[in-house]
């Protein structure tokens, strides 16, 4: 069970990492018969849905993993997925990315973006974002990585 997981990885990862360490996480399981993505976002940027031009965070979880033996009980996000849905998984590294006057691409530019190419293939979704990204930084130093995860239900 999803709950279960969560729980039994952040008592591994607290008592395996030093007590400044932690992990943001997101969880999510896709029933491919009845279309419902189960999940847990543990403390991770929260992951969008968009379908229909309507976007949606996935925020549904708890704490971070890690920093504490038995974390409060995590909820359960329950999402229903129709054909031409995304999800959209990302690092922070995206959204704080730095332009050359130190500026943030930030999560209203990530959402707009996303908007606007909900309808592109996944793969190119997760190259038009970073593209969009890299063009926003010109060249300034990145302090983190960018990654990304783009799931089109069909």
């Amino acid at each position: 069970e999803l709950r279960e997981i969560v729980k039994n990885i952040n008592r591994l990862l607290f008592s395996n990492t030093a007590s400044d360490k932690f992990v943001t996480a997101f969880f999510g399981i896709i029933d491919s018969a009845s279309r419902v993505m189960t999940y847990i976002n543990a403390g991770h940027n929260p992951p969008y849905h968009l379908g229909n031009g309507q976007l949606k965070t996935l925020n549904e979880g708890g704490l971070l993993l890690g920093i504490m033996p038995e974390a409060p009980e995590y909820e359960i996000g329950e999402l229903k997925l129709n054909s031409g849905d995304l999800i959209y998984v990302f690092s922070d590294g995206v959204t704080e990315s730095k332009s050359l006057s130190n500026d943030e691409y930030g999560e209203e530019k990530l959402e707009n973006l996303l908007l606007d190419i909900e309808l592109h293939p996944a793969i190119e979704i997760v190259g038009d974002v970073f593209d969009s990204v890299y063009e926003f930084s010109d060249g300034a130093g990145q302090y983190d990585d960018l990654t990304a995860i783009a799931i089109k239900c069909e």
